[in-house]
C-alpha cells in the first residue's frame, strides 16, 4: 500500500511539472504575440514623393574634339517623408 501511494505521488509531481511547463511556453507565446502586434501597430507613417523633370544635356566629346554628346530624358526622384518635420 505504501510503494503505491509514492507511485501515485511521483505522478502527480510530474503532471504538476508538465502543467507548469505548458503554461510556461503559452504565456512566453501570448508575450511574443503581444509585443509582435505591438511593434505592428507602432510603425510610423510615410508619404511618398515622386518628382519628375524634364532633362537636356549637351557635353563636349573628349574623344572628339569639336563634336558634342547629347543628353535627353526624365530625371525622376522617389523619396519618403517619415512623418518627420523639417525643423
Amino acid at each position: 500500500m505504501f510503494s503505491g501511494s509514492m507511485n501515485t505521488q511521483k505522478r502527480e509531481v510530474v503532471l504538476v511539472r508538465r502543467i507548469g511547463v505548458v503554461l510556461g511556453v503559452a504565456a512566453v507565446m501570448a508575450t511574443v504575440i503581444a509585443l509582435t502586434a505591438g511593434t505592428a501597430l507602432a510603425q510610423a507613417q510615410s508619404d511618398t514623393f515622386v518628382t519628375r523633370d524634364p532633362v537636356m544635356l549637351r557635353l563636349p566629346n573628349p574623344c572628339m574634339p569639336g563634336e558634342e554628346i547629347f543628353f535627353e530624358g526624365t530625371f525622376q526622384v522617389v523619396g519618403h517623408d517619415g512623418g518627420r518635420l523639417p525643423k
